[in-house]
Formats: structure tokens, sequence, C-alpha cells
């Protein structure tokens, strides 16, 4: 009878030992997949963060830029009895 337990324990004790086995690296497979999406969706925060600033100042200095070169247009000296052309920098 005792040889009879210790066949049925051997018999369910080894597939379990062996599924654990194979669950391990799964599970750790899947830990590390999760940390490779959130510091994904992390660093794509951060880029459209840092491009959205980024597209800002540019636009601002755009328009400054084109601001100061209408100024320097008008305020150019121009010989008499040429005709001037109204050169007006529109900022994208």
């Amino acid at each position: 009878m005792e040889s009879l337990s210790t066949a049925m324990v051997n018999d369910w004790l080894r597939p379990a030992v062996v599924l654990g086995a194979l669950a391990l690296p799964l599970a750790a497979f899947h830990g590390v997949r999760q940390d490779i999406r959130t510091t994904e969706a992390t660093l794509r925060s951060d880029f459209k963060a840092d491009l959205q600033a980024v597209e800002g100042r540019l636009g601002a200095d755009n328009r400054e830029l084109a601001e100061k070169l209408d100024r320097v247009l008008e305020t150019s000296s121009v010989p008499d009895g040429i005709m001037t052309i109204n050169h007006k920098v529109t900022p994208i």
C-alpha cells in the first residue's frame, strides 16, 4: 500500500514540477514584456511633450523673425525714383 501511494505521489508530483519549471520563465518573460511596454509608453509620451514644446518655440521664433524682417524691409532706404514693393513675410 505504501508503494502505491508513493507511485501516485510521483505520478502527480513530477508533472506539477515540470509545469512549474515551465511557468517560471513564462511569467518572467511576461513581466519583462510588461516593463518594455510601460517604458515604451513613457518614452512616447515624453517625446510627444518635448516635440510639442519645440514646435511652440519654433513657431514663436518664426513669428518674431518674420516681424523683424518686416521692420527691416519697411525701414530700408530705397533710392529715389525706384518703385518699391511691399515685402511682407507671412509666418507659417
